[in-house]
């Protein structure tokens, strides 16, 4: 399980817990690490926050939060699934060096180590099966100054 998963696993079973609470109670975590990712989910609207008259901020899991998959946003998961299904309709047309870009973009959505070396190997096969031509010594050309007899 991710840290990302962890955190909202924990401020959906401990609504109004604040970002201390929720390091000690994720304590096999690094309580840096689980202020950091508690801040950036923040920030990408998976958790909300209130302030109370001690200026402390209370999470709760936003509503996207619970239905969130491998710590993306609905918003991020219909992305990550546009950007999968247009790579694999390029493979399909046998356009492997786009279809290898967009197999990074998916990369670059993933958040999951499992789904990143996964994608990663697709962009890999893509690129071992895009066309590249061979070209005759006629065809290569070098930067600089010729140097020698024509």
């Amino acid at each position: 399980m991710t840290i990302t998963r962890e955190i909202i696993d924990y401020v959906t079973s401990h609504p109004g817990s604040t970002s201390r609470a929720i390091a000690e109670g994720l304590s096999h975590l690094d309580r840096r690490t689980v202020m950091g990712t508690v801040l950036r989910l923040y920030e990408r609207n998976v958790l909300e926050r209130s302030m109370t008259e001690r200026k402390l901020n209370l999470y709760y899991a936003a509503a996207n939060a619970v239905d969130s998959v491998k710590g993306l946003s609905q918003a991020e998961q219909h992305k990550l699934e546009e950007v999968i299904a247009q790579a694999e309709s390029l493979e399909r047309r046998r356009l492997f060096n786009r279809a290898a870009g967009m197999w990074l973009q998916a990369f670059s959505l993933a958040k999951g180590a499992q789904e990143r070396d996964r994608y990663i190997q697709r962009r890999a096969a893509c690129l071992s099966r895009a066309f590249s031509p061979i070209r005759g010594p006629e065809q290569c050309y070098l930067a600089g100054n010729f140097v020698g007899e024509l």
